[in-house]
């Protein structure tokens, strides 16, 4: 009996010890890269996606050439069109501009006239 009650009591200690510690521990801080060039996780893509080889290849171009405008245009363009085809994929070809450049609605004209 006195052997169970020593080995009770040591185990209660020891998970009171292993609690304290687990409690007390340093809480891991989330990652926040110093530079914006940093890659946090790369999504996967299709090899034979138009759309993603040609915004790698405008990437690239914009960082050769930092200065050129014309790659940045072609780039900012891409950049905007993949991200309006994530959102809506199964627009036709002769549709993409329009997801650029969505159509305004017009005002609601009010039932008041002036005049």
């Amino acid at each position: 009996m006195m052997f169970c009650s020593r080995y009770s009591k040591a185990l209660l200690a020891a998970a009171g010890v292993m609690a304290g510690l687990w409690c007390c521990a340093p809480q891991a801080a989330p990652y926040k890269p110093t530079d914006d060039r940093t890659v946090l996780e790369r999504l996967p893509v299709r090899p034979t996606d138009p759309v993603q080889r040609e915004l790698r290849e405008l990437r690239r171009a914009v960082e050769a050439a930092p200065a050129d405008w014309d790659a940045k245009y072609d780039f900012e363009l891409v950049t905007r069109l993949a991200a309006a085809l994530r959102k809506s994929p199964k627009v036709p070809p002769n549709q993409l501009m329009q997801l650029l450049r969505p159509q305004q609605r017009p005002a609601a004209k009010s039932g008041r006239h002036i005049g």
